[in-house]
């Protein structure tokens, strides 16, 4: 099986400047990254994370685009 590229929450807290509390009420409402958990770790797959950053991105874009 090839390896799946999952990030733990500090990973994530890395990549995306968002506080593991930030992460943890974010799943807690349900609004944040898409995430599930694997035993106690709670894990982002990266494609999907990248993902949301880029809607995140695109909803929130001001200014002119070049």
């Amino acid at each position: 099986m090839p390896k799946m590229a999952n990030l733990t929450v500090p990973e994530v807290t890395e990549v995306t400047g968002l506080s593991p509390n930030t992460l943890y009420w974010y799943r807690h409402n349900n609004s944040g990254p898409p995430c599930f958990k694997l035993g106690k770790k709670i894990l982002y797959p990266a494609v999907e994370l990248e993902q949301w950053v880029a809607a995140r991105r695109a909803k929130t874009l001001r200014g002119v685009v070049v």
